[in-house]
């Protein structure tokens, strides 16, 4: 993996924590290190809000691996940071702005933790409903055409189309033409 990916996905992004910290640029973050035990720590808003490799889609090449993360998310949170900005001065956001801003807040609606979490998971056992009639088409194949076995063909060329086509649908959700044109 290359050194310039990030490996702290935000759920909640530096620039929107950001405007929460005080005098000393940081924010409190609580966290529950020894079960129910809630410990508050001031953090800069960098330290806040993220998961390790939350969007990373295992799978995937890995210079892919994070594509959702760096080539979508990362350009929806630029766009609208500059859009914060303007409303925190109180000024009149211009359309380009103000779907900057309604593409930021589509995206919240999805990329939460737990979103991500139910995403995966749902993955996963498509993966268990579909594995057993990809394998016996696979084994249909005349025997000069399976030249290993299927898992690890299937690890080797289905599993990164499939994981690419996911997180097609994922952009795609978070993108929705009709959700941004509603929000803005």
């Amino acid at each position: 993996m290359s050194a310039n990916k990030p490996h702290r996905h935000h759920f909640l992004p530096v620039f929107y924590l950001r405007q929460w910290a005080g005098a000393d640029q940081k924010i409190v973050r609580f966290t529950r290190p020894y079960g129910n035990v809630v410990k508050p720590r001031r953090v800069h808003p960098d330290g806040a809000g993220y998961i390790e490799r939350l969007y990373a889609v295992e799978g995937l090449p890995d210079d892919a691996k994070q594509d959702l993360e760096t080539e979508f998310l990362s350009p929806v949170d630029s766009r609208a940071a500059d859009a914060l900005k303007v409303l925190l001065e109180g000024d009149d956001l211009t359309q380009a702005q103000r779907r900057a801003w309604a593409g930021f807040i589509a995206t919240l609606l999805f990329r939460m933790p737990s979103d991500i979490a139910a995403l995966k998971e749902n993955i996963s056992q498509l993966w268990k409903m579909l594995m057993p009639g990809l394998e016996k088409i696979y084994q249909a194949l005349p025997v000069s055409g399976r030249t290993e076995p299927f898992e690890d063909f299937f690890n080797r060329t289905g599993k990164g189309v499939l994981a690419a086509k996911a997180i097609e649908g994922v952009r795609s959700l978070m993108g929705d033409e009709d959700i941004v044109r509603g929000l803005t």
